[in-house]
């Protein structure tokens, strides 16, 4: 492949200005048309479905709904926190620790001096 290349590139640079305009104006009215095609291709209902499936296998869609689900297991958590009677707020704010030991004692007081 490499060699073919270097052919090509060989005989484009061997053209003279007319010869290589030639090609340029078709390669200009080519690209037009491809703008139009792809422009049509784009407004077409099978790419407007194309893009709502990347949408929502990874794009935007994806990700909206991975948050809502977040937000509905953390809602779900607080809500059985609350039927058992230990709101998560005041559990995060209560004075005693697990064991229930006095928390207010310090060290200081201790007799291991």
């Amino acid at each position: 492949m490499p060699e073919v290349a270097k052919e090509i590139t060989k005989l484009w640079q061997g053209l003279d200005a007319s010869e290589k305009k030639e090609y340029d104006e078709k390669a200009i009215e080519r690209k037009k048309e491809y703008d139009v095609e792809m422009a049509k291709y784009r407004n077409s209902p099978n790419y407007k479905a194309y893009l709502r499936a990347c949408n929502s296998i990874s794009g935007v869609g994806a990700r909206k709904a991975a948050a809502k689900a977040k937000a509905k297991a953390k809602t779900k958590v607080k809500a059985k926190a609350k039927a058992r009677g230990a709101p998560a707020a005041a559990a995060a704010d209560s004075d005693s620790d697990v064991m229930g030991s006095d928390s207010d004692s310090s060290s200081s007081d201790s007799d291991s001096d």
